[in-house]
């Protein structure tokens, strides 16, 4: 499943983007999920329209999860890609 998220980044001076924090629909009132942990991957498209990031987060109970967020540059948006039985 892909879902469109609102994520809080750090951006630094040499270009590179971590993602921090993770948040589903605000107006759902979902709670924000701390991104434990991010890895670069590589731009997955031949004109390097986005990135993808592998990132781990704990669910509702506390289980660690992986999940991929894919941000397009153009468009600054992010994209939460996952299985559609995981659960946060």
């Amino acid at each position: 499943m892909e879902k469109l998220a609102n994520v809080i980044a750090n951006f630094n001076t040499a270009g590179r983007v971590r993602p921090l924090w993770l948040q589903f629909d605000p107006l759902e009132e979902t709670l924000p999920i701390k991104i434990l942990e991010a890895t670069t991957g590589q731009a997955e498209s031949s004109s390097g329209r986005y990135m993808t990031y592998i990132c781990k987060v704990k669910n509702k109970y506390n289980n660690d999860i992986e999940i991929k967020l894919r941000h397009y540059k153009k468009e600054d948006k992010w994209y939460a890609i996952y299985n559609n039985s995981t659960e946060f």
